[in-house]
């Protein structure tokens, strides 16, 4: 549902000067999308690596949102999808390795 417009306005007649159509209700899709993409990025670090089917049932999003979490990780640079046979293997491109703070004052001694 639109916020500031009638359903009338919406389909059955032509728009007027005061339709105003300000925001969905429902919300963007650019929110839910950043979440995915984060539980995607999440679980891929964890494990390393996994199909797009493992990501799809453990992560509780609807499958075309997990699809689009896996692109967005692709554009991104973060992620690289190959195909296995029948599966899609989603692995990370970096492997974050921490590395140990050295104390500034301790290495000018």
């Amino acid at each position: 549902m639109l916020v500031g417009a009638q359903d009338d306005d919406l389909f059955g007649s032509a728009p007027t000067e005061t339709t105003v159509v300000l925001a969905r209700r429902d919300g963007s899709l650019m929110t839910p999308l950043g979440l995915a993409a984060g539980e995607v990025l999440i679980e891929i670090e964890w494990s390393g690596a996994a199909t797009l089917r493992q990501l799809i049932r453990k992560l509780d999003r609807p499958v075309y949102l997990v699809m689009m979490a896996v692109g967005v990780l692709i554009r991104q640079g973060l992620v690289r999808a190959t195909q296995r046979e029948l599966e899609v293997l989603v692995e990370p491109i970096l492997e974050w390795v921490r590395v140990p703070r050295v104390n500034a004052m301790a290495s000018q001694a």
